[in-house]
């Protein structure tokens, strides 16, 4: 969120004035002041305050600040949201591609509250359509039938690796970015675990589930 920022009004990041442990800095700041406006919790308040007064008595220096930005900013420019030339990213002004797709990502979560919402309820999915490609949201998706089909060929990868389980997360989150993927609109968590439960109540021998400590489905078998 905050490279996604300061890209959209600056031309280059770092700004002429600047090194990369000034961003650094400048980043942490906002991460904490901005976890500040939503956190209710007074420990977690004394901890952000704590951290944030820390960073301002022992700032970055060294190397400390390109590996605490390039981290994010490589990620960004891997996936097309920025482009960089040498150690200087910014948006593509050239092209519209970049810089409407950073605009998306701003309207889509214009706010830390906002992205804990999106975190919470595991939407992250949608918001990646909608940033990369808004045209999958209104086409249709896989159906049920599919949709179990990927699931047990994904499931079978997984448990290939020597795992002892596989993670729902795992496998729902791989079907989503699958579907993105391939120009289909991501099904949401809730949705997939209805499939599965549909499926196991037709044949309760060829999928179970196995809970976490709280006892909520967190592993799949599937056979």
């Amino acid at each position: 969120m905050f490279f996604a920022r300061k890209a959209s009004l600056v031309e280059k990041i770092p700004e002429p004035e600047k090194d990369w442990n000034d961003i650094a800095n400048e980043m942490m700041e906002f991460a904490y002041r901005s976890y500040l406006e939503v956190a209710t919790d007074i420990r977690d308040r004394a901890e952000i305050r704590q951290l944030l007064a820390k960073r301002s008595r022992e700032p970055y220096k060294g190397k400390s600040g390109s590996h605490q930005c390039f981290v994010h900013l490589k990620t960004m420019a891997r996936v097309g949201l920025l482009q960089s030339s040498g150690r200087e990213y910014c948006i593509q002004r050239s092209t519209l591609g970049s810089g409407e797709a950073m605009g998306r990502l701003l309207n889509a979560v214009p706010d830390v509250s906002a992205l804990e919402n999106i975190v919470s309820k595991r939407e992250w999915p949608q918001i990646a359509a909608a940033v990369f490609n808004p045209e999958v949201l209104v086409r249709e998706g896989w159906t049920d039938k599919d949709l179990l089909v990927q699931a047990y060929n994904l499931y079978e990868r997984v448990m290939a690796t020597g795992v002892p389980l596989c993670s729902l997360n795992t496998l729902i989150e791989t079907i989503q970015i699958k579907q993105i993927a391939t120009g289909a609109a991501p099904i949401s968590y809730d949705k997939c675990m209805s499939i599965f439960r549909h499926a196991q109540a037709e044949s309760p021998r060829r999928i179970k589930f196995h809970v976490d400590r709280i006892g909520r489905p967190a592993f799949i078998v599937l056979s």
